[in-house]
């Protein structure tokens, strides 16, 4: 998640925190009983995994940034996925965006969606195994040597950026939505957000993040870039030094990275000095991505390989993160639709199956005699 990457450039050069490999970072959605540092990240700082290419080798780092739901045992599936790149010698940053139902080649297990990717490299491996997995399979499928990967869950989420006094989001379209809750006295909480600028709190940045609204990946790539860009307004408009003890102090127990200080202090100094035109964001859409559907049914999304290296080589000349590509906005309403519809289907099938289960296996025949 985006508050991953605020963590790695907040944590070394200002705060003075150390390696994540001295085990004191608890795991995101990770087992049980792992450190984040050395149980998470066995190899944390090898040399194994470059960057793209010999000729950006000393000028751009690749950060893969992930969101995870947190689990009681083996991390769930990837909520967020994305790539920071951070060129230095121009001072640019960008976020790609990948979408959790992007169809890949798994090594070692059938092809699934990209967002099962961690938790079968933590089955099949063990400790270790997701972050290695992960970053093959981002290699053999987009061509990028992944430096570095900052893994979060979202619990911590929301205090973050309540400490920080919440953040400006520039809303694209209006969103109402209902997410289930055990807390909420009536099952779910409800969002509702106006477009425009909107101030949030930790909750409802949380919740916009993650909405379905509009039943794609696509506009909820785009709303998580605009957290993004949020929470980097925010961090250069306050007196960050005064917040830095409660904010390590919370990102401590949500974030386990195999990112090294030095390199923690080259992306704090650029993140901390890049103006809002060298900030890019890209979203996996079409034409760089299709439709498509499994043979067992499943609805999910393909790459065009030839199409996605054109984008990415593009990246820093890219709109801002978060940036709407269209002017067309789906009804405010539309992902309470989607969910009633699903929900009458739900019964509907649930009823069908009780009838036929209620139906003597001869009761046809006895018709016929």
């Amino acid at each position: 998640m985006v508050i991953g990457l605020l963590a790695l450039a907040l944590c070394g050069p200002l705060w003075g925190c150390a390696p994540v490999t001295d085990g004191r970072v608890a795991s995101a959605g990770m087992d049980a009983g792992m450190d984040a540092g050395t149980a998470f990240f066995p190899d944390s700082g090898s040399t194994d995994d470059g960057i793209l290419n010999e000729e950006t080798a000393h000028d751009i780092d690749h950060i893969l940034l992930l969101g995870f739901d947190r689990s009681s045992r083996l991390p769930g599936r990837t909520d967020s996925i994305m790539i920071a790149a951070a060129r230095y010698e121009t001072g640019d940053m960008g976020v790609i965006s990948i979408p959790r139902d992007l169809w890949v080649d798994i090594p070692g297990a059938d092809p699934g969606r990209i967002n099962k990717v961690f938790r079968v490299g933590t089955i099949l491996h063990g400790k270790g195994g997701g972050r290695k997995l992960m970053k093959k399979v981002i290699l053999d499928e987009l061509g990028i040597r992944i430096d570095y990967m900052a893994a979060v869950d979202f619990s911590g989420f929301a205090g973050v950026v309540d400490l920080l006094g919440g953040i400006e989001v520039d809303v694209a379209c209006p969103i109402k939505d209902n997410f289930v809750s055990r807390k909420a006295g009536v099952g779910y909480e409800h969002l509702s957000v106006d477009v425009g600028s909107q101030l949030m709190d930790g909750r409802t940045a949380l919740l916009f993040s993650r909405s379905r609204h509009g039943r794609t990946d696509l506009d909820r790539a785009r709303r998580q870039q605009a957290v993004l860009v949020g929470l980097n307004k925010r961090i250069a408009s306050i007196d960050i030094l005064l917040k830095l003890p409660s904010l390590w102090d919370e990102l401590r127990k949500h974030m386990a990275t195999d990112l090294e200080i030095s390199a923690a202090a080259r992306l704090a100094h650029l993140a901390g000095s890049a103006k809002a035109d060298k900030i890019h964001g890209l979203v996996l859409a079409e034409p760089i991505v299709y439709g498509w559907r499994t043979p067992d049914g499943k609805s999910v999304l393909r790459l065009k390989r030839a199409r996605f290296d054109e984008a990415r080589d593009a990246l820093f000349d890219s709109p801002p993160p978060g940036a709407k590509t269209t002017g067309i906005c789906r009804a405010p309403d539309v992902a309470l639709k989607w969910k009633e519809l699903a929900r009458k289907r739900k019964e509907r099938l649930k009823r069908k199956a009780s009838k036929i289960a209620e139906t003597p296996a001869d009761a046809g025949l006895a018709s016929t005699q």
